[in-house]
C-alpha cells in the first residue's frame, strides 16, 4: 500500500510539472484551458486590424518644392558671432583633471554643438550625462568612450571610461555611433554600434557601479534605448529585447522582410518603423508595448537608409524616397507633409513648435525654411550663411559650418530686392 500511495503521489506530480511546462511555452505555440475541457479547441484571438495606406494614398499628398522658394515669406536672419569650439576633452578636462561642469546656461548649446559629443543627455532637474571620444595612447586614430554624470550643480557624481581598443584596428570602417539611455532611473547605459557588434556599458545611476561591460554578439540597426525597463533595438531579424545587467535576449519579434544593412530602421523610443531591404517598400510601425504592427503605408520606392528623423514630442517620422521628403505621423501612419527636395538630403531640427530645415544648394548659400510639423506649412524662408552644413535648436536656433557655430533668429520680412530668383 505504502508503494502504491507513493507512486500515485508521482503520477500526480508528474501531471502537474508536465502542465506548468507545457503552459510556459510561448502564447501561439500551446494555449492552456484552465477550465480542464480537453474537447474544447483552445481559439486563438483575432488579430487586431491594421491601418494600411496604398502608394496611391501616400503619393497623391502634394508635394511643396521646397526648391523654389518664390512665392514664401522671406525673412533676413540676425546672426550672432561665429565661434570655433575645441573638441570635447578639451573643454571637459584640463591638465590631465575632469572639470566640473564647465559651461554657462548660454554657453551650453553652441558649445556642445560645436564640440559635437558622442551622446548627451539632459534631465529636467539639471543634472547631465555626457559621453565623448576620448583618445588612445598607443593609437591616435581610434578612441575610448568616457562617460561623465553630473550633478545639478555642475559637480561631478561619478565618471566611466567605456575602453574601445578591441576596435582600434579599423576603428573608423567599423564604428557606426554611439548611445546615452537611462533604464526605469536606475541604470545609466552607453555604448558604441560596431559593424561586428554591439558594445555596451551599464552603471549604476547613483554611484556609477558598472554591472555589465561586454559586445552583445548582434548587428544593431538602431542605437539600444529604454523601454519599459529593458534595452530595445534591432537585430538583422527583427526587434530584440536586452536585459541590461547582462546583454542577454529577453524576447525577439521577426520583423515582416529581411533587415540588415540595406533595410529602414528608425524609431521614436515608442515604436519603431522599419522597411525592409528587399520585396515591396512597405514602411511598418511597430509598438513596443505589445511587439506588433500598428500601420503599413507602400512607400513610392525604397527610402534612403541613412535619412531618418524622428519627433517624438510632434509623433513625425521624416524619409526620403528619391527626390521627396514625406512626413508620416508615427501614430496614425497618415502622411502629413510631403516636400521636393532634389537630391539633397536636408538636416532638419525641431522646436516646440517649428520643424527647420535646411536645404544646401550647389553654388547658392542654403535655404532655412520654417515649417509647421503638424501639417507642413512654410511659415518662412530665409538665406543661411554660405557654407552652413548643420542645424540645432537648444534654446535658440543654431548653424554650424565644418568648424563654426553661430546663433540666428528671424528679423522682419527681406526687402524684395533680397529675394532670390528660383534657380
Amino acid at each position: 500500500m505504502e508503494t502504491l500511495t507513493t507512486n500515485n503521489h508521482c503520477s500526480a506530480a508528474s501531471r502537474l510539472l508536465s502542465a506548468l511546462i507545457l503552459c510556459s511555452l510561448p502564447f501561439g505555440l500551446l494555449a492552456c484551458d484552465n477550465d480542464n475541457d480537453s474537447d474544447q479547441p483552445a481559439v486563438e484571438a483575432p488579430e487586431a486590424e491594421v491601418p494600411h495606406y496604398d502608394r496611391d494614398t501616400v503619393e497623391s499628398t502634394e508635394a511643396v518644392d521646397l526648391r523654389d522658394p518664390s512665392g514664401q515669406t522671406f525673412r533676413r536672419l540676425r546672426a550672432s558671432t561665429p565661434e570655433v569650439f575645441p573638441p570635447c576633452r578639451q573643454i571637459f578636462e584640463e591638465d590631465g583633471q575632469f572639470l566640473d561642469w564647465p559651461l554657462s546656461t548660454e554657453e551650453q548649446g553652441p558649445a556642445l554643438f560645436g564640440c559635437d559629443p558622442e551622446s548627451f543627455v539632459e534631465f529636467d532637474d539639471g543634472r547631465r550625462i555626457i559621453a565623448y571620444a576620448t583618445g588612445m595612447e598607443e593609437d591616435r586614430r581610434a578612441t575610448h568612450l568616457q562617460i561623465i554624470f553630473y550633478e545639478a550643480d555642475g559637480s561631478i557624481r561619478w565618471k566611466n571610461l567605456m575602453d574601445r581598443s578591441a576596435e582600434k584596428q579599423n576603428f573608423a570602417a567599423n564604428y557606426r555611433g554611439s548611445f546615452l539611455t537611462v533604464v526605469d532611473d536606475r541604470l545609466v547605459c552607453a555604448g558604441t554600434l560596431w559593424q561586428g557588434g554591439t558594445q555596451l556599458q551599464c552603471a549604476r545611476k547613483e554611484n556609477g557601479e558598472v554591472v555589465y561591460d561586454d559586445v552583445m554578439n548582434f548587428w544593431a540597426g538602431i542605437k539600444p534605448f529604454a523601454f519599459d525597463g529593458s534595452l530595445f533595438s534591432t537585430d538583422i531579424r527583427g526587434i530584440t529585447r536586452r536585459y541590461p545587467f547582462r546583454g542577454t535576449e529577453m524576447r525577439h519579434r521577426a520583423v515582416e522582410g529581411r533587415g540588415g544593412r540595406s533595410a529602414f530602421y528608425a524609431t521614436d523610443e515608442e515604436r519603431i518603423f522599419f522597411s525592409p531591404a528587399e520585396d515591396e517598400p512597405i514602411l511598418t510601425g511597430w509598438d513596443l508595448e505589445t511587439l506588433s504592427p500598428i500601420w503599413r503605408a507602400e512607400l513610392p520606392d525604397r527610402p534612403r537608409i541613412t535619412y531618418q528623423f524622428v519627433s517624438a514630442e510632434h509623433d513625425l517620422l521624416l524619409l526620403k524616397v528619391e527626390e521627396y521628403l514625406y512626413g508620416f505621423d508615427t501614430k496614425s501612419g497618415e502622411v502629413r507633409m510631403a516636400f521636393t527636395v532634389g537630391e539633397s538630403h536636408p538636416p532638419v531640427t525641431f522646436s516646440d513648435d517649428t520643424l527647420y530645415l535646411l536645404l544646401r544648394r550647389n553654388e547658392d548659400p542654403p535655404l532655412l525654411y520654417a515649417i509647421d510639423p503638424q501639417n507642413g506649412e512654410v511659415r518662412w524662408v530665409a538665406l543661411a550663411t554660405a557654407g552652413t552644413l548643420q542645424l540645432h535648436y537648444d534654446q535658440g536656433l543654431l548653424l554650424r559650418s565644418v568648424r563654426a557655430v553661430h546663433s540666428v533668429v528671424p528679423a522682419d520680412e527681406a526687402p524684395s530686392d533680397e529675394v532670390p530668383a528660383d534657380d
